[in-house]
């Protein structure tokens, strides 16, 4: 079984806010070097991505902390009333999970192992990040969402029958995507 590997070339850092949970439709705020929201997570990413949050200033921006913000109309140069619970720093989302499993997911090809490991960031990507299958397709380059649920039903199908390439891809991601 040969394997290509990906190296993690893309060193661009992105911050991820993880807010108090106090009942609010948005709980994590993913953020570029410039403190732009750029991904909100479960909901709203509508009314709060292209808001500002100041990463920088760390008397302003730290755990524990009232999250700062400013996104007109809504909030100009405010706090939130949601508190920070975790600042971390995170890459890009596909560039983890190759990095988790050893290969590159962007690659076309139909080789099993490569195609297995997309299903199962696809289901991860679903089931985990809440991510629409419009978004996953839109990260992997393709213009429609059918192969992304073609990619979920398959794998679902193939973890059911304990396939064990899709299991051993499945377990790594699990474990160090769900479980840190």
């Amino acid at each position: 079984m040969k394997v290509e590997v990906y190296e993690n070339k893309n060193k661009k850092m992105k911050t991820k806010i993880t807010l108090e949970d106090n009942g609010q439709d948005f709980l994590e705020f993913i953020c570029n070097d410039d403190g732009v929201i750029i991904e909100t997570f479960p909901f709203q990413s509508d009314i709060w991505n292209g808001g500002v949050i100041p990463i920088k200033n760390s008397e302003m921006c730290k755990v524990g902390g009232f999250c700062p913000m400013h996104n007109p109309p809504h909030i100009k140069y405010g706090y939130l009333k949601h508190k920070i619970a975790k600042i971390e720093n995170v890459g890009d989302i596909v560039a983890r999970l190759e990095e988790v499993l050893g290969v590159s997911l962007r690659q076309r090809t139909r080789k099993r192992e490569i195609a297995y490991a997309r299903f199962i960031c696809y289901k991860y990507l679903k089931e985990y990040r809440g991510y629409s299958f419009q978004k996953i397709a839109d990260l992997f380059g393709f213009q429609s969402h059918a192969s992304i649920i073609h990619g979920v039903n398959t794998v679902n199908g193939l973890l059911q029958n304990e396939d064990s390439i899709a299991q051993r891809y499945w377990n790594d991601v699990y474990n160090k995507m769900v479980l840190e």
